[in-house]
């Protein structure tokens, strides 16, 4: 005869959903800053309509490098050139991710200003910036640390552990400065929950151990700076490998979809989030691709989803996705 768990019984360890002292709706700029799990949040809440400046400066996964490229940006102060390097005939800066590239050093720096420029104006009117670390651990160059190291020879670079009172000065100082901008910043820190196996699994567990007691302590330091547990919920709450990619490194779409829904709900308001749904389902129909395009039951689905499309213009920018549609309908004229 089968044994079946009582239905009492708990089969996983979920977190509550956090509680902080604010909420945000569409139109409250949101920054992302970090590893490429910033990037996830960040995609998730743009696919939503919410006003995103989703990683700026590219995935960067130290507090020395977002310290580094922030600290440009905000002085408008252009990178040390001799830290550019060079590769299949294309320019890079060790301070920079990849996707900072050009054919020329003079065409990659003023790249690299422009981002610098747009960020400072993103920032002025932001209400939430949100950093994620992925480790403690930094490759260097020339003792330096760098952001990315752009495919060059292993050899070429050091790696060392930034210690717990290097990465506090670090935030810190990142805070401060971030702040003389937008005295009315928040900040909201969140560990990655991207394995960095590389390391090995030992430095690994103290890497992330050494950001997470960094966050717990600028939470208590500062003001209107908050921690979002996505490490907790990949580590606790989705404790099996159905929720990695191939990899077993990377958390997978469902995994992110589940973390990146608990941080909007934690984090904008009900009307937004219900707002946002209903949006998901709008971009689930732009999707659709019929089995039978130029009939009248297709014409006519494209105008009731020009009308849902239309309900939302009070609320956040449709335009790229109506006008979409009215070239569709075009078809039918």
């Amino acid at each position: 005869m089968p044994c079946f768990a009582p239905v009492s019984m708990k089969l996983r360890t979920a977190l509550e959903l956090p509680s902080y002292d604010f909420k945000l709706g569409h139109s409250a700029g949101v920054i992302t800053l970090g590893s490429c799990f910033s990037e996830v949040i960040g995609r998730f809440l743009e696919e939503r309509k919410f006003t995103v400046m989703s990683n700026p400066f590219g995935t960067i996964y130290n507090l020395e490098s977002v310290y580094e490229v922030v600290s440009h940006a905000l002085d408008d102060r252009l990178p040390d050139e001799a830290r550019m390097v060079s590769r299949d005939g294309l320019f890079f800066h060790l301070d920079y991710h990849s996707e900072f590239y050009s054919d020329s050093p003079a065409a990659l720096l003023e790249r690299i200003r422009a981002a610098g420029r747009e960020f400072r104006e993103f920032l002025a009117g932001a209400g939430l910036l949100i950093i994620t670390p992925g480790t403690s651990r930094v490759y260097t160059w020339e003792e330096k640390g760098v952001s990315n190291c752009h495919k060059l020879p292993a050899s070429r670079f050091g790696k060392r552990l930034l210690g717990l009172e290097e990465q506090r000065e670090l935030l810190n100082g990142l805070i401060t400065r971030l702040r003389s901008v937008n005295p009315a910043l928040k900040v909201m820190l969140t560990v990655s929950p991207v394995r960095h196996t590389k390391d090995g699994l030992p430095e690994n567990s103290v890497s992330k151990a050494l950001l997470r007691v960094l966050c717990d302590e600028a939470v208590n330091r500062w003001p209107g700076v908050y921690y979002f547990p996505s490490f907790e919920v990949m580590m606790d709450d989705l404790r099996d490998y159905r929720f990695y990619k191939p990899d077993l490194i990377h958390p997978d779409e469902v995994a992110e979809g589940y973390i990146a829904e608990l941080f909007m709900k934690s984090v904008m308001t009900e009307e937004a989030c219900r707002r946002s749904e209903e949006w998901s389902r709008v971009r689930t129909a732009l999707a659709h691709r019929p089995l039978n395009p130029g009939t009248e039951a297709h014409r006519v689905f494209l105008v009731n989803l020009l009308d849902k499309i239309g309900a939302f213009r009070p609320f956040f920018d449709v335009s790229e996705e109506y006008e979409a549609v009215e070239r569709r309908l075009l078809d039918y004229s």
